[in-house]
């Protein structure tokens, strides 16, 4: 062997010996004895040669919250790797910590399993309280599940001795820390409005407002008590558990006055105080006597319904509106079928709300003059209890007069607004303007008037002409009618309370683009209308404000109905002008 290699091998062999001596050491958790909220910390360190090292998934421990920074490197050849972690209790208790995990250079090395002691805060178990409430301990799968996390403090201490916790001033200066009011797994979480007296308090780390509900008594002393409200949608079957939630304040019992900051605490402390966890049983729904038409809605639920006309003619449109409302997770209903309502044919639908509970508008059709009413329109949900049992609810029925033929069922577009039947130019004669006095007893022109009756029957003629042309041509463009009675229901609705105007003007565009309402509310709708003729600057502003109207159910600005109407007019004019037919 050569020199040269005698030295190769030389060094690896003292690297493999490097690399196998690899040894990972810890110390802590210091201190081994913590208070309630106060963290211990725990150091590791492994030293590696010509490898990267690695720290391992943190292990979770219930009730203790570990934590760690980024690692610190250093020495050239040899690498120092040392990580701390921190370890906060958020209830009293003993822990037990499985090893911590490091891989160096392709091995797993181990610490040795260690032991945190937390004990309570007696300031804070003495003068403050933070628990978590239900009102029951098991339900049902997209049942909605109040929860409440409310904290007090003792009134005189409160006032007296608690001080800012932040720089920015609170009303109450405390930080409640509980994760999953915020966002927790296998479950939807909604913030319900509540009215009343709110006070500014940080929530895990930003600042949140909790409700004042008046005083508690304990051990003889009054506490000003506060609450946060979330409901919980669960999503899974099984075990829902709410963790530990850790109340922390700041007091002083001297306390000295700036000119500037205004009470200063000299004698500055934390305190904490935990409550107990709440564990909830989610249950899947019964599978026995589950209707056909029940859709996934839980809670209990009413439903009304309204209609846009109370007479029409056979074959023309109208919308029925229904309205679901309820104690359950409004958001999620899914909207009635009404696939077999009986005399009618059913043509779309438009989500919407009205603050109150969602709604549900259809473009609903009479078949022929056989139909009186509007039936009652059924829905299906699962009632909790007690006792737990599918429930179906109906609307009241609607009286409907409907002019036509009782046998006749009249042809029928995909979709229609109709609430008008005579449009001025269109379906009538007018510009004919009536002569002579008020006064019955007043001929007026003798020559005037035997004009009149000569002329007066070839009038009335050429009106039945034009009229029987009028509806012969209605006959043959159905789609022409429905666009120019559309844009008339639009006119009217534009300047009519409690009339949805996002319906008016996609049933006004569908009828222009001969489609199905619901079809325009999609992409593309500006490059459909400029298929159709319409410039492109008209084409994409009529897309953007049916897109806003959309949006307004989700909290987006209100699109004014004035710079609608207007869009609808520039629509009018270029058909017009064009010549096309709608």
């Amino acid at each position: 062997m050569s020199g040269r290699g005698a030295v190769e091998l030389l060094w690896a062999v003292l690297l493999a010996a490097t690399v196998s001596a690899q040894e990972l050491t810890s110390s802590g958790p210091a201190p081994a004895e913590v208070q309630l909220g106060r963290p211990a910390v725990v150091s590791l360190s492994v030293d590696v040669a010509q490898a990267e090292a690695t720290l391992g998934p943190l292990p979770k421990i219930d009730g203790l919250e570990v934590a760690g920074g980024p690692p610190v490197e250093t020495g050239a050849d040899v690498r120092t790797t040392t990580w701390t972690l921190r370890l906060t209790p958020r209830r009293p208790g003993v822990f037990h910590i499985p090893p911590f995990l490091v891989d160096a250079g392709g091995r797993t090395l181990r610490t040795a399993p260690m032991r945190l002691v937390a004990t309570d805060d007696p300031m804070g178990a003495r003068y403050a309280f933070v628990e978590t409430s239900t009102l029951g301990s098991t339900y049902y799968v997209k049942q909605p599940i109040p929860v409440v996390v409310r904290f007090g403090f003792d009134a005189k201490f409160l006032e007296a001795n608690v001080s800012q916790l932040f720089r920015q001033k609170l009303d109450v200066p405390a930080q409640l820390r509980a994760p999953w009011l915020d966002k927790i797994e296998g479950a939807a979480i909604r913030v319900p409005g509540a009215p009343g007296d709110r006070r500014s308090f940080v929530l895990n780390d930003r600042v949140a407002a909790a409700m004042t509900v008046g005083e508690r008594v304990v051990d003889g002393r009054p506490f000003t008590v506060l609450e946060v409200t979330r409901v919980f949608v669960a999503d899974e079957v099984g075990e829902l558990v709410l963790p530990e939630p850790l109340l922390r304040f700041a007091y002083a019992t001297r306390f000295r006055e700036d000119f500037i900051s205004g009470r200063v605490p000299i004698d500055r402390n934390e305190a904490f105080v935990a409550g107990a966890p709440v564990v909830i049983t989610v249950r899947p729904l019964p599978e026995s006597d589950r209707p056909s038409t029940f859709s996934g809605a839980v809670g209990r639920f009413s439903v009304s319904a309204r209609a846009s006309v109370g007479e029409l003619d056979a074959g023309e449109t109208m919308q029925l509106v229904l309205r679901i409302s309820g104690d359950g997770d409004l958001g999620a209903v899914q909207p009635p079928t009404l696939d077999a309502l009986p005399g009618f044919h059913v043509q779309g639908m438009i989500k919407g709300s009205d603050g109150d509970g969602p709604t549900f508008t259809y473009d609903i059709v009479p078949l022929n003059g056989s139909v009186v009413r509007v039936p009652p329109v059924p829905f299906t949900f699962f009632d909790p209890g007690p006792p737990a049992t599918y429930r179906t609810v109906r609307s009241a029925p609607i009286p409907l007069v409907v002019h036509g033929d009782p046998g006749e069922v009249p042809d029928t577009p995909d979709v229609g607004v109709v609430e008008t039947r005579v449009v001025p130019g269109v379906d009538d004669i007018y510009g004919l303007k009536g002569g002579g006095s008020s006064d019955p007893g007043d001929l007026g022109n003798p020559g005037l008037t035997l004009w009149a009756v000569m002329v007066l029957p070839t009038v009335l003629a050429g009106a039945v002409f034009l009229r029987i042309r009028a509806r012969d041509r209605d006959r043959s463009d159905p789609a022409g009618v429905r666009a120019r009675r559309a844009a008339v229901f639009f006119r009217a609705a534009s300047g009519t309370a409690g009339v949805d105007i996002r319906v008016a003007f996609a049933e006004y565009i569908a009828a222009r683009l001969r489609c199905p309402a619901p079809a325009v509310i999609a992409p593309g709708l500006g490059a459909r209308l400029r298929d159709a003729g319409v410039d492109g600057g008209l084409a994409d502003d009529v897309a953007a404000a049916l897109e806003g109207l959309v949006a307004e159910r989700y909290g987006a600005p209100v699109t004014a109905d004035a710079d609608v109407a207007a869009l609808v007019e520039d629509l009018e004019s270029v058909f017009l002008l064009r010549g096309r037919k709608p």
